[in-house]
Parts: C-alpha cells; sequence; structure tokens
C-alpha cells in the first residue's frame, strides 16, 4: 500500500495477493476503515469500485481509471543504518517542528535542518522569533546537513522510525510496518551560533505554564499561527491561547522584577521548557533554556497591555497580548 503526494512517500505491506493492484481516494478510505470493527475484511476490485466487505457491514470506493503516482520519483535506499537514540530523535524532531514557522516566514524558515557537521549532530530550526537546537545521533555522514520541510516531517515522531536512510533527494524513515520517505532540500539554513550564545540572568519558569499551555493549546490549535502568548510582568506571568471558537487565559506567579515582556510560543513547546528544565535565562530582548541536550532561545517583546494586578482574567479584545517583535533589526546576531 503506497501513497505519495511529490513531498512525502508512505509504503507499508498490505497483505493483499501481489497482483492486486488499484488506485483509490486515502482519506475516505482509511475513515471508513477506521469504523469497522471487523479483524478481517475481503477486498474486491470491481470495474467502477473497489468494495470491502466485513462480517455485517460492507462499503464501497470509487476506484481511479487509471494508476498514475509516479513512484519511479522516489529512489529506494542502497541499505538502512539504524538510528542511534530513536525516542530521542523523535522528541527532537517533535520540538524542532513545533518551532519551525509557516512558509509565510520563508522556506528555511518553515523547515527543520538536520546536519552532521564538526561542531556536532541533530536538528535545529528557527522561524525567525524563536530558535531551538536539539543534539541527537544521526546516521548520516560526517558533513552532510539538508532541510526538510516541517509539515512533512513532524509525522515522523508520531511512529517511532528505528532505522534512517538517504538517496540524492529523499530522507527515508522506517519501523517495522512503514517507509515514510520526505523530500530534502540542500537549501541554505542561516547560521544559528550568534543566537545560541546569548546568555542572560537566571529566572524560574512557573510549573503551573505546562498546564496553562495545554489549554492554550485548546483554543490556538488549527490557527495558522498556532501559538499562545505568554505576557510577564513584574511577579506575574499570564499565559493567553485564543482562535476563532474561543479564548483561554492562566495568570501565574513569577519570581520576575524587569521590564514588562511577552513572546509568542508553541503550546508544545512551552509544555516541553517547562517540563524538561523549568530554568530560563532572561536579558535584553531575549529568553533562554537550556534542556539537558537542547536549547531554546526566543526573542522577546513589549505587550500591549501587560496582566493587571488582580488575578481575576477578564476577556480581551482582539490582538490583546500581542506584541512587536524585537530582534533581527537590532542585532546582527538575530
Amino acid at each position: 500500500m503506497v501513497t505519495f503526494n511529490d513531498e512525502v512517500c508512505c509504503r507499508t505491506d498490505s497483505g493483499l495477493d501481489p497482483e492486486f493492484a488499484a488506485a483509490v481516494p486515502g482519506t475516505p478510505l482509511k475513515s471508513a476503515l477506521e469504523n469497522l470493527s471487523d479483524d478481517d475484511v475481503d477486498l474486491r476490485p470491481g470495474a467502477r469500485e473497489l468494495v470491502v466487505q466485513g462480517a455485517r457491514r460492507r462499503f464501497g470506493v470509487r476506484l481511479e481509471a487509471e494508476i498514475l503516482l509516479p513512484l519511479d520519483q522516489v529512489e529506494p535506499p542502497a541499505g538502512w543504518e539504524p538510528l542511534p537514540e530513536p525516542d530521542e530523535f523523535a522528541a527532537a524532531v517533535r520540538a524542532a517542528c513545533a518551532v519551525a514557522g509557516a512558509e509565510a516566514d520563508g522556506f528555511a524558515a518553515s523547515c527543520v535542518h538536520l546536519f552532521h557537521l564538526e561542531g556536532g549532530c541533530g536538528l535545529e530550526a528557527c522561524d525567525l522569533r524563536q530558535a531551538l537546537r536539539h543534539a541527537v545521533p544521526l546516521p548520516v555522514p560526517r558533513g552532510e546537513r539538508f532541510l526538510v520541510r516541517a509539515k512533512s516531517l513532524a509525522p515522523v515522531a508520531g511512529f517511532g522510525p528505528t532505522k534512517m536512510g538517504l538517496t540524492g533527494n529523499w530522507l527515508h524513515l522506517r519501523n517495522r510496518l512503514l517507509v515514510y520517505s520526505v523530500r530534502r532540500h540542500l537549501d541554505d539554513f542561516p547560521p544559528l551560533d550568534g543566537i545560541f550564545a546569548f546568555r542572560g540572568a537566571p529566572a524560574t519558569l512557573p510549573k503551573g505554564a505546562a498546564e496553562a499551555a495545554k489549554l492554550g493549546a485548546v483554543f490556538s490549535a488549527g490557527e495558522e499561527d498556532s501559538k499562545v502568548t505568554v505576557a510577564v510582568s513584574e511577579g506575574r506571568m499570564r499565559v493567553r491561547g485564543q482562535g476563532a471558537n474561543g479564548w483561554s487565559e492562566a495568570d501565574l506567579e513569577l519570581a520576575y522584577a524587569g521590564d514588562p515582556l511577552a513572546f509568542r510560543i508553541a503550546p508544545a513547546t512551552l509544555e516541553k521548557l517547562v517540563t524538561d528544565h523549568n530554568q530560563c535565562e532572561v536579558g535584553p530582548g531575549k529568553l533562554r533554556v537550556d534542556g539537558e541536550r537542547w536549547q531554546f532561545v526566543t526573542v522577546l517583546g513589549k505587550p500591549d497591555a501587560p496582566p493587571p494586578p488582580d488575578a481575576a482574567a477578564e476577556p480581551a479584545p482582539d490582538g490583546d497580548g500581542e506584541y512587536a517583535a524585537v530582534g533581527a533589526e537590532e542585532s546582527s546576531d538575530d
């Protein structure tokens, strides 16, 4: 069974007769199969449809007239190398994809950079406002570096690949059941060493921010910029999620005595920062968090409306909690 959209190719053993061949729309087939409780089903291709028969239920899916997937574009790897730390690799993919930006931010900003260079080996991403670098061993030749679209790589974290292979245009990942091939690009990725060189004054992120991030994710999910806004003032932190279907806010205590500041961050990234390593550094225009094997830096801005001194959270007008980004134009390192 194969699916291919010119950017990603997935393959798995269907268990069907080798002579069986048919092309059908993937989404209705998947959804209908998920609604069958049968352990075994029969697939019968007809002249115009594929009939799937269970014990008591059956359905038909329209057959395509021709099988047109250009699978010859996806060259298979000559061999497979085991991922030394598959769980850490999945965690790095999840973290980097959450930090990467949208296509509107530029091609490199919408990608994850995989590298095995003299200075280290791992994944990194930067959406022009925040950057993350995660050290993880990769079975690729020294000196190798390439980009993969974050939206294409993100599903990898969910199926747990254990092996990797490289060909000219493709990164191939597999587990026991599935081969996932994603197109790789050799475009330049901006150097981030200057960003990660930043150091600031120590501070502690409140543990409650993890739960606030989960709540904010409910309302920010599905938005083009699926991030929550974190606004900080003296002694307080407010985490706000907002989308077409509503909003959420959480007010937390924070040992901070500087000027009001704000930043936007993916809910999953904020949860990771607080859960894995809640110690951070705050300085002029930036916030840095160091995990055991990763570093995260975000550009800070000034909130339009700092959190009020009282704990009651009132509904905010559209745009509350947004900030004016402070960054690239102020420093050659940003």
